[in-house]
């Protein structure tokens, strides 16, 4: 369930802000701004009020202040360009884009969907010519999917929270690892997840990657989610995403860039196998020879060969040579590549930093006047399952087999500590805010306690009592 239509050859300013956009969101993982004064909690039900109160020349909301996103959707994907949608630029490119809807005859069972999603049986349908297509990604359209990133306070995934269930509208959040992997079954089975984030807001200082100084309409921010309160009512009609390429090709002599973008329903399993595909089988190899320059995934590699992939980008690893190849072929006079590879050294320079700062140790309470000292990862997730626990209302033999199991994970990943130590440690820290709940999801806490036990097993006689305690458990949880 996707749309698209043919490529065009873009002109140098549309291939600067590509590019540009491209590499921009590797600027995500700079130490956020200190806040400067106490702001009062805000809370916003809509991607326009929210944008509106952010942008000039309102600017209300300010760094670390409080914001709650009220019934919005929580998508995998990020916005390529966070906030430009809503911008007066933005405004006007997808208003230029108008000037290049064309009608275009379609059979009514052909398999271009989403197109008219009022009017799915019609034999006509208004699409954007080539032109409209680069005018829609420079109004904002546009998404792309990262990996999880090591933050000052550990690791997180960026992602989308959009009131309209269109991702490339939403707002920047990153969600702690041990939310998302709570979530992201449901997230990835329906498209997205309705909830309420409630967390701080983080505005990040200039860029310090970037090819060429772009006008910048939009601040980089996000919201450093602390609450995630699932809703009751999921119901939804379609969650669009919509993804976008360049690429190089000399089919027309000359070798120049083109560019174009898909969008499908979420919800529908293997959409982006399937434009991944036709992009590159089709289009990209197919018809026009040409070879990728920007993708959209960086936790898939399916265009293993693009100059700025963003796995490249958010790793310090682009090729100087192939980069000023692109630059020189598009006669890009205005990009400068040794800012962008300085920037993008000092970035990685500070995720060095970070994840040596996560490998070290830190001794925690674990009731009873003991202590565990353990890398800082799962010391953080124990210390706040014991703080969950000591806080909640559940019956006081759960609470006390909870924290017996908590204390036996503590002492099994201290004799032997490794990735899936750091694993049971947050499902750990999952079942007991599972497990305490009001409203417990049937058979999530089950999974949890399942999984923990797994890998107390793997372990051997140091796991044993996290297996017997494991065990005791499950019975009583949710099914």
């Amino acid at each position: 369930m996707w749309q698209t239509d043919q490529f065009y050859s873009v002109y140098q300013e549309d291939a600067l802000h590509l590019i540009n956009t491209q590499i921009g969101t590797v600027n995500y993982l700079l130490p956020p701004i200190a806040p400067r004064k106490r702001i009062p909690d805000a809370s916003t039900f809509t991607n326009e009020e929210l944008w509106t109160n952010l942008l000039p020349p309102k600017e209300l909301y300010r760094a670390g202040m409080t914001l709650s996103l009220e019934q919005f959707f929580l998508f995998e994907w990020f916005p390529r360009a966070p906030g430009l949608y809503f911008t007066r630029e933005g405004k006007q490119a997808r208003l230029y884009a108008r000037e290049f809807l064309r009608r275009v005859a379609v059979p009514r069972k052909s398999g271009t969907h989403m197109l008219d999603t009022n009017r799915k049986d019609r034999e006509f349908l208004d699409i954007y010519d080539p032109y409209g297509k680069i005018s829609m990604l420079k109004g904002g359209v546009g998404c792309i999917r990262l990996r999880p990133k090591v933050l000052d306070g550990g690791t997180a995934w960026f992602l989308s929270a959009s009131s309209t269930g269109v991702a490339h509208e939403g707002f920047p959040v990153a969600i702690p690892d041990h939310l998302f992997q709570r979530y992201i079954d449901s997230i990835k089975s329906a498209g997205a997840l309705r909830c309420t984030l409630r967390g701080k807001l983080q505005f990040l200082p200039d860029p310090v990657a970037e090819l060429y100084r772009e006008y910048r309409g939009v601040p980089q921010l996000y919201l450093l989610v602390e609450t995630l309160i699932p809703e009751t009512n999921q119901d939804h009609e379609h969650l669009l995403v919509s993804a976008g390429i360049s690429f190089m090709s000399s089919f027309e002599g000359m070798n120049k860039m083109y560019a174009s973008y898909a969008t499908f329903d979420a919800a529908v399993s293997n959409s982006v196998d399937e434009i991944v595909d036709w992009l590159q089988e089709v289009y990209v190899q197919g018809l026009y020879g040409g070879r990728v320059i920007t993708d959209f995934d960086e936790q898939m590699t399916h265009f293993p060969n693009a100059t700025f992939s963003l796995r490249n980008v958010m790793n310090n690893q682009l090729d100087r040579e192939a980069v000023q190849t692109v630059v020189q072929t598009m006669n890009l006079y205005a990009a400068d590549t040794a800012q962008l590879f300085t920037g993008l050294s000092t970035i990685g320079t500070i995720q060095i930093e970070r994840v040596e700062r996560m490998e070290q140790n830190k001794t925690i309470n674990i009731g009873s006047g003991a202590t565990i000292t353990a890398p800082v990862v799962i010391a953080d997730h124990l210390q706040e399952s014991f703080n969950v626990l000591e806080q909640s209302g559940a019956d006081k033999d759960l609470k006390d087999l909870l924290n017996r199991l908590l204390q036996a994970v503590a002492g099994a990943a201290r004799l032997a500590p490794s990735p899936a130590a750091e694993n049971a440690a947050r499902d750990s820290r999952n079942l007991i805010e599972e497990a305490t709940a009001k409203a417990p999801r049937p058979g999530e806490g089950v999974r949890l306690g399942e999984r923990i036990m797994d890998w107390a097993k793997a372990i051997g006689e140091t796991g044993k009592p996290v297996v017997e305690l494991a065990a005791a458990i499950i019975p009583l949880l949710p099914h």
